[in-house]
């Protein structure tokens, strides 16, 4: 099996680097190949730009997953928090694009799934804390 992993940060922070702890962890607790996507981060990308990043490295090792030893029918797409909301995403549009074979699950870390405001309960009474500031978040 395998599993392409995308990172948390906001969109603006963070990287395969402050990350690699989880995915390694993955790796050999599996004993699974893990894809760890560096995507491009805001306010210097703009959207879609990580999303772009996400779903071609996606498409690329789902369809080259044998080169990697990989059932390619057999993998997993991973993220948190705002590496969630990319795993929901890519599996959207790999879904509407017909692509196949599909991811075969789908597990979010506390995703970030609701971005139409961030004026919730959780952002009002925690959105000061490191690492992540409510300002930060892109």
């Amino acid at each position: 099996p395998g599993l392409v992993y995308y990172h948390g940060g906001g969109f603006c922070r963070f990287n395969v680097d402050t990350h690699h702890h989880i995915t390694f962890h993955l790796a050999k607790t599996l004993g699974i190949v893990v894809v760890s996507v560096d995507y491009r981060l805001a306010p210097e990308q703009v959207f879609p730009a990580a999303l772009d990043d996400c779903l071609a490295a996606t498409k690329h090792f789902i369809s080259n997953a044998e080169k990697y030893n990989v059932d390619p029918s057999r993998v997993a797409v991973v993220g948190d928090s705002a590496g969630g909301h990319l795993a929901t995403t890519v599996s959207l549009k790999l879904a509407k694009g017909n692509f196949k074979p599909m991811p075969k699950l789908q597990a979010l870390i506390y995703p970030g799934t609701q971005m139409v405001s961030l004026d919730t309960q959780s952002t009002r009474e925690n959105g000061h804390l490191y690492p992540l500031p409510r300002e930060t978040i892109a």
